[in-house]
């Protein structure tokens, strides 16, 4: 195990923690200050946020205030807002061409293949 996939392990079972008994609660339920998120059970989110972290290359302090998560004071976390809309918008869109998987994924891997800033050239071979 990496140091970032322990560094997120640590706090996601710090969360998990924290909201047992209410995982399959409605994450607006259990969470506060979610923006964008919303409509499914509490412990998703726990998994989503890891996953990702991971897609990024990153931790959770990368957004984060790893000592209060509801707190907005690191500009990062508005740009995973933005692009969770993003994602969303990418998506609804693709679901318009004909052809394609009537339900296509699209989410922080498609870009960032596990690292914060996406390659926009090929590697050479």
């Amino acid at each position: 195990m990496d140091s970032l996939e322990t560094d997120r392990k640590k706090y996601m079972d710090q969360v998990l923690l924290a909201i047992k008994g209410k995982e399959k609660m409605s994450v607006d339920s259990v969470f506060t200050n979610l923006k964008v998120l919303s409509g499914f059970p509490a412990e998703n989110l726990v998994f989503a946020m890891n996953a990702w972290g991971k897609a990024l290359g990153v931790s959770c302090s990368h957004c984060h205030n790893t000592s209060d998560f509801a707190l907005d004071e690191i500009d990062k976390k508005e740009i995973a807002r933005e692009m969770v809309s993003l994602g969303t918008i990418i998506g609804d869109k693709l679901k318009t061409i004909k052809g394609l998987s009537p339900r296509p994924i699209v989410n922080c891997t498609t870009c960032h293949r596990g690292v914060l800033k996406p390659e926009f050239r090929f590697p050479a071979k």
